[in-house]
């Protein structure tokens, strides 16, 4: 065995063997991966728990979802998807907590069964109450905000305006159906 080769072979040196510098690249990006990920936990469980939590506060609204599961007449509206819409609809405009709490307060008042007795009632009538009723109920089954003005993203996924085509035409998200689904065929 000549020198050359000894001296590549040994610890320390900056030949392409070298063990130390393979431990230091895979120590890195060990690393790195356990900083990305701690990082991402971090921020998703403090946007979810923290979150939804400004969300209901923000709003003023006791129970937002309740009342958005009124308007729409969707029982199975998931809580996160109301606290994100209502979070961007204050986003865009900040009065519309109170007036969604003034809504909610109303529609007690009244003592109003369901969205159809709503719209028979003298509330829907008003524009201070019917305003954040639709602005809700657009959020929700759009599944964005700002329809006049730049929209902030809710969720395309729950959006309500895919449902009743759900099982036939998907949802536009980046790749429901897996990479290139939109070219296979469909089976016979």
């Amino acid at each position: 065995m000549d020198d050359k080769a000894q001296a590549t072979d040994a610890p320390g040196a900056d030949g392409p063997t070298d063990r130390r510098r393979g431990t230091d690249r895979r120590r890195f990006v060990a690393g790195t991966a356990l900083a990305t990920l701690g990082a991402s936990t971090l921020l998703l469980s403090r946007n979810g728990a923290v979150g939804a939590a400004t969300a209901a506060a923000s709003s003023g609204v006791p129970d937002v979802t309740r009342l958005a599961r009124f308007l729409t007449a969707k029982p199975d509206l998931s809580p996160e998807f109301v606290e994100r819409a209502v979070s961007a609809l204050i986003a865009d405009e900040p009065a519309m907590g109170e007036r969604l709490r003034a809504l909610d307060a109303a529609i007690g008042a009244a003592r109003l069964a369901d969205v159809e007795a709503f719209r028979a009632s003298a509330l829907a009538a008003d524009p201070a109450m019917m305003g954040p009723a639709l602005s809700l109920i657009a959020a929700l089954y759009l599944g964005s905000t700002g329809i006049d003005r730049p929209s902030r993203n809710v969720s395309l996924e729950e959006a309500l305006m895919y449902r009743p085509t759900g099982d036939k035409t998907p949802t536009p998200t980046y790749a429901r159906g897996g990479p290139g689904w939109w070219n296979r065929s469909e089976p016979a």
